[in-house]
């Protein structure tokens, strides 16, 4: 039972937010006759309750240590971010900032909390386009804090990145720098889980993932990228859909209990005007470069699967094995592994991408 009125009013708020976050638009395909205000209503309430006891508390200076406290704020963040409003998301992110500065920096975090925020600063960012509130600097002292000093060597090791020329100068580097360290998140998850437990540092190594979506969001291109604009050669290269690839593995990966569906569509369609700016790609790239683009139509299809939208990575999957003679799911499995993959997230998933655009091809059309 929860005694706490603060713990209680952000619980309802959080409740309160996935329900509107899963109520249909009055204006979309599947809205119903019921009313969605009243639901909005009481959110907006409880919302309210929540801030209201938030500052009463904060005039305490005791209550700066109060966990409750820091929860409670970056839980309002994560319901903007599921009301699809990452400026106001952003505000309740400065708050949690400015309390973890009071209180010693964010090293001085508790595991949990500094899992939370890291979470929510991911999803509001991608969902604004913006920077993250926090510095990627101090993130990143945060971040290896939480990892044994063994596990933190090896997961900095140099990856097989560098090899791609599109990754060879400018921002294009930078975006290097965060897939280098998504994949040793990754690879370091496949060393932590030998057996069915879930060994202690694994969510650490999570929580790595995430510090590589922060350095993976100060590469990202300022140009726009709305309906029907064309995206110059010269602003964004193949090195865009590599990095949207891995802001989608890692919101995949990362925010298992967070409704993200706007956060996926709105990746997806940036992902695709870069793809499909680069339709002219010919058979002469070399074969690294054209693998990395294989794993990235692999995850535009999984995030896409049971949607219309998963044709055009289908089709990209196929045209791009083709190109370096995969013919099998095992030869495939073997290209894939050597980006950003999970074993026990992907591969049901991707095996069945790849049979899908197997039969597609073998269709007539």
């Amino acid at each position: 039972m929860l005694s706490d009125l603060l713990t209680l009013s952000v619980r309802m708020t959080e409740l309160f937010s996935r329900a509107a976050f899963l109520a249909p638009s009055p204006n979309g395909p599947s809205a119903s006759n019921e009313d969605p205000i009243p639901l909005r209503r009481t959110l907006y309430l409880y919302k309210l309750s929540t801030i209201t006891i938030i500052r009463q508390r904060l005039s305490e200076s005791s209550s700066i240590r109060d966990p409750s406290i820091f929860r409670g704020i970056v839980t309002l963040a994560d319901c903007e971010f599921m009301a699809d409003s990452p400026r106001e998301g952003r505000l309740h992110l400065k708050a949690c900032l400015e309390i973890a500065h009071a209180r010693g920096g964010l090293a001085t975090l508790s595991d949990l909390e500094l899992e939370l925020m890291c979470t929510t600063e991911f999803v509001i960012a991608a969902l604004s386009g913006e920077l993250p509130c926090k510095p990627v600097s101090e993130m990143e002292v945060a971040v290896h804090s939480r990892i044994p000093k063994d596990r933190s060597t090896a997961l900095t090791a140099q990856t097989g990145f560098a090899k791609l020329e599109c990754f060879h100068q400018g921002q294009a580097s930078e975006i290097e720098k965060g897939l280098d360290t998504l994949l040793a998140a990754t690879n370091g998850i496949h060393r932590s889980v030998p057996a069915r437990s879930k060994p202690p540092d694994c969510d650490n190594l999570a929580l790595y993932g995430l510090f590589a979506g922060f350095q993976l969001f100060t590469a990202a291109p300022r140009v726009s990228y709305t309906n029907g604009s064309h995206i110059p050669d010269s602003e964004i290269d193949i090195s865009e859909a590599l990095r949207l690839a891995g802001m989608l593995v890692i919101a995949a990966t990362c925010l298992k209990n967070t409704p993200k569906q706007h956060l996926y569509d709105l990746l997806v369609r940036k992902m695709t005007r870069v793809l499909l700016d680069h339709m002219h790609i010919s058979t002469s790239l070399l074969r690294s470069t054209t693998s990395a683009l294989l794993w990235t139509y692999f995850v535009g299809a999984y995030i896409t699967s049971r949607s219309p939208k998963q044709n055009f990575f289908l089709q990209g999957v196929t045209q791009l094995a083709g190109w370096i003679s995969l013919e099998d799911w095992r030869g495939v499995r073997a290209q894939l592994k050597t980006f950003p993959y999970i074993d026990q997230e992907f591969d049901g998933p991707f095996e069945e991408v790849w049979n899908s655009a197997a039969f597609s091809a073998a269709s007539p059309p």
